[in-house]
């Protein structure tokens, strides 16, 4: 989410001599892989916040299942801004333990290790003892961020608190009795401006993250147009707050830029390439003018393939 110019949306960042965007949105066809970008995220959250108590026997990752996915460790790297700070968070694991765990951070721009482990083996920066009895805690299934978070130092707790309050919704649908109002004459956009209301309002009071699969499920293009404003005006979100969100909604390409445009692709071994719009079309794309009609005349890939020919012959109308 870094810009690849300076504008009133995007946000400065000079420690990474770089300005932040506000916005991500993934476009791609269904099936493509759109989704999973919502669920790896989900997922770090929620190891954050359960490996110490919940994760005994086995640890609940799902590795790719194609090709050698189920025998390759899965990876996972997260990157964010904390008062200006960049901190960076890497992990390796298959489901019967953790091979790999690193979070660091870069002060004056040099790279420093806050903690790093090795299976059972782990080491601290140093002058942070306050967190050494991390190392009693450990085991083969807990991370060590899950442990160290309950101590009192503040590199480590700031950071698993902003990875906490990355807000998920998948779907944004309902089934009766989500609400203790009479809805069931309502329509889904109605439930789904409701539902969004607490996280809209949410997220730009913590400067958190918020990410949305299918956006325009059920949501008026002008209200999803809206909510993007609300995260570009410094205005309306003063702490940077950042949304991320999948969407098959291309009238929204209207409204955004390139360099907050990503296009998901599924590889013919079934992986998910993720794309940035502005690394593949490079100066050739104007700002957001004629995005949606590029986009639609499949001008960056990223399109559904209808076979028409399987469908007649499914059908019987050809032999």
């Amino acid at each position: 989410m870094v810009a690849i110019d300076d504008r009133e949306e995007a946000r400065p960042a000079p420690q990474l001599g770089a300005s932040l965007l506000p916005v991500a949105a993934v476009f791609g066809p269904n099936a493509s892989g759109k989704s999973n970008v919502v669920a790896a995220l989900s997922w770090v959250r929620d190891a954050v916040q359960h490996s110490l108590r919940f994760w005994e026997d086995e640890i609940p990752i799902d590795p790719f299942a194609f090709g050698t996915g189920p025998t390759m460790p899965s990876e996972f790297s997260v990157e964010m801004t904390i008062k200006g700070v960049r901190f960076e968070y890497v992990l390796a694991l298959t489901q019967a333990r953790i091979l790999y765990e690193g979070l660091f951070h870069y002060p004056e721009k040099n790279r420093r290790r806050i903690f790093e482990r090795d299976g059972l083996e782990l080491k601290l920066q140093r002058g942070l003892g306050g967190i050494s009895g991390t190392r009693k805690l450990l085991t083969h299934s807990a991370l060590a961020l899950s442990i160290a978070r309950r101590f009192d130092e503040p590199l480590v707790s700031d950071f698993a608190r902003k990875i906490q309050e990355i807000q998920t919704h998948r779907g944004l649908r309902f089934s009766e009795g989500d609400i203790p109002l009479n809805f069931s004459s309502e329509s889904e956009g109605t439930k789904t401006s409701f539902h969004l209301i607490g996280p809209v309002l949410t997220a730009p009071r913590r400067g958190s993250v918020i990410i949305l699969d299918e956006l325009d499920a059920n949501l008026h293009p002008i209200l999803s147009a809206e909510l993007l404003t609300i995260f570009h005006s410094p205005a309306t979100n003063p702490r940077d707050a950042q949304l991320i969100f999948t969407s098959h909604a291309t009238s929204l390409l209207n409204h955004l830029n390139r360099d907050e445009i990503w296009l998901t692709e599924k590889r013919d071994d079934g992986s998910t390439h993720l794309g940035a719009l502005a690394e593949f079309a490079g100066e050739r794309v104007r700002n957001s003018r004629n995005l949606e009609d590029a986009y639609l005349r499949g001008r960056f890939g990223a399109l559904p393939h209808i076979d028409q020919s399987g469908i007649r012959r499914a059908l019987g109308l050809i032999g």
